[in-house]
């Protein structure tokens, strides 16, 4: 039941506080204004059971008319709320307080009753967080609609990890304790171990989505993770791709003697010849590739793909009786692995400049030449087929379509071509387009 509106934008739902419980809870209605979110009481409240989370409604309106007509009465008044601050205001953008409280008289909820009837709820911040994340494999993301990726979900534990690290070292920590010192302190706790720039970032991001999810549960009011001095700054790294001479060399190594490295350089051969996430390869079997085409469910948007298989990664497959990947091992062993084969490339022992994210006392970057064996990984082989091809003069809405991107600007975070490569690539054009001209 959304409403929208133009000047700035503005966009209403309804949540519930805890959609895992078997009684019933608070509906909070969640007012977006220009990015900023107001999340306001509306004195109503539901058994999870009869709510359509996917809607944000009652699963059946017409048994529930009381309650849908209150619901469609609240978002009226958080749009007359809205245009309140619009027209009457002179466009003004309400902080979260002055919309509350114009909400509030305009609908006639009386806030203090409202936060007088909230339970007070007994629950630990290592005890919520465990119950977050054991919801999370259950729970959508509110962007795409899919459900929460089984990476994210690592990382969630991760975090946990590093927070009861952090929480034994110095802090006991707990709701009440979540003030700015305790996060920064936090921040540097990080920075000692010495993580890199964007796993610190990574980590932030991931405390402050614990926070934001017990904020909206009503289990904590703090507010001190949205301080601008508590940010998860992130870094563009120097991430490689190989081009099609490094390529080739990789291709013609012999590794009879080590098959487990041979299998290897063929998959990871495979995966730069078709712009695929790396986990996707490990759903594909032999009923998916037909007709020199290869059709599956992508892992992480949930998208149905096909790609082409090929020429190169036709004749690696046919290694592995005519439809076959080479059997697909952990990601941590695969890195392992296909460094061991790139160092046996002579092209690849070349050194490259890298600009390194981790913290440097001398600098803000620490930029040293380092052979580029080193730095292939699994998600090397993703950016090789988009640079390659984008290089090839492939057309980037084509190249989308087989990668899954959604959008150019990240289609364009893959692309690693050097300020030298992208002048040849104008050269090249200009000696194409002007090739009969005459000397002077």
């Amino acid at each position: 039941m959304p409403r929208s509106n133009f000047l700035f934008m503005a966009n209403y739902y309804f949540r519930l506080r805890d959609a895992s419980t078997d009684q019933r809870t608070p509906i909070i209605l969640v007012a977006q204004i220009n990015g900023n979110r107001i999340k306001c009481k509306t004195g109503e409240s539901v058994n999870p059971e009869l709510w359509d989370v996917e809607l944000n409604s009652p699963k059946d309106e017409k048994q529930n008319k009381v309650l849908t007509r209150r619901l469609n009465f609240l978002l009226a008044t958080a749009n007359d709320t809205f245009l309140y601050f619009r027209d009457t205001i002179k466009n003004s953008q309400p902080t979260t307080n002055e919309f509350q409280a114009k909400f509030y008289e305009l609908s006639g909820i009386d806030n203090q009753k409202q936060v007088k009837a909230t339970p007070t709820i007994t629950i630990s911040f290592f005890e919520f967080i465990d119950k977050f994340i054991s919801e999370a494999k259950y729970r959508q993301n509110e962007h795409t609609g899919e459900k929460i990726a089984d990476n994210t979900i690592k990382v969630y534990n991760q975090c946990k990890r590093l927070l009861k690290e952090f929480s034994a070292s110095k802090y006991k920590l707990d709701f009440n304790r979540l003030n700015l010192d305790c996060l920064l302190d936090f921040k540097e706790f990080l920075h000692k171990k010495e993580y890199a720039q964007n796993t610190i970032a990574k980590h932030i991001i991931t405390l402050k989505t614990f926070i934001n999810e017990a904020n909206e549960r009503g289990y904590t009011d703090s507010i001190a993770h949205k301080s601008k001095r508590f940010r998860a700054t992130q870094v563009k790294t120097d991430t490689i791709y190989l081009n099609d001479t490094e390529l080739n060399e990789l291709y013609k190594l012999d590794l009879s003697n080590t098959p487990h490295l041979e299998r290897v350089r063929d998959l990871f051969l495979v995966a730069c010849y078709s712009g695929q996430r790396f986990g996707d390869w490990s759903k594909i079997q032999p009923e998916n590739i037909e007709d020199d085409f290869i059709e599956f469910k992508s892992q992480k948007t949930k998208v149905d793909t096909v790609i082409p298989v090929h020429p190169v990664a036709r004749q690696i497959m046919n290694k592995y009786e005519g439809n076959r990947l080479p059997r697909l091992i952990s990601n941590q062993k695969f890195n392992e692995y296909i460094k061991e084969v790139c160092a046996l490339c002579e092209v690849l022992q070349e050194p490259v400049k890298h600009t390194s994210s981790k913290p440097n006392p001398k600098g803000p970057h620490l930029i040293k030449a380092i052979p580029k064996f080193k730095l292939v990984c699994t998600h090397t082989a993703r950016r090789t087929f988009a640079t390659n091809e984008y290089n090839k003069g492939t057309s980037v809405n084509l190249l989308m379509k087989i990668t899954g991107h959604k959008t150019e600007k990240a289609f364009y975070t893959y692309i690693r071509v050097t300020p030298k490569e992208s002048a040849q690539k104008l050269r090249d054009l200009w000696q194409k387009e002007y090739s009969n001209l005459k000397a002077v």
